[in-house]
């Protein structure tokens, strides 16, 4: 497990916003590790992670778009049908409450992670050298 900055984006429902604040990313040469989009009928949340998340939220700044970062949790998960069960469950019964998760696009190792916004870090770091993830 590693702790990484997320960015939150507020969006507007609307055609073309999200190919609007892509484009933002994109001119500045920021590689999208992974990304999540969740909605309303009225607005929408995008969370990414990005290859530099500071030079990002300054840009979208400068284009007008209010971006945060916070801190997540990128958790490898075994690779194989069921890894992310065995995960999640390890995790439930020490009693870890997530309060999101998203897959990543890649990455360089080959090996499969979960983005996690989890209530303690730390504890979520203590049950995965438990389990022998760490």
């Amino acid at each position: 497990m590693k702790t990484i900055k997320q960015i939150s984006v507020f969006m507007e429902n609307r055609q073309g916003q999200l190919a609007e604040i892509l484009e933002v990313i994109s001119k500045e040469g920021i590689d999208l590790k992974a990304l999540n989009v969740a909605e309303t009928s009225d607005y929408g949340v995008l969370r990414l992670v990005a290859s530099d998340p500071d030079k990002a939220v300054a840009a979208l700044s400068r284009a007008g778009i209010i971006a945060t970062t916070n801190t997540v949790a990128a958790v490898w998960v075994p690779d194989r049908p069921g890894g992310l069960c065995e995960l999640i469950k390890t995790l439930a019964d020490d009693g870890i409450n997530i309060g999101f998760m998203y897959s990543v696009l890649g990455s360089e190792d080959g090996k499969a992670y979960m983005i996690m916004d989890v209530d303690d870090t730390e504890k979520l770091k203590e049950s995965l050298v438990r389990r022998g993830d760490e």
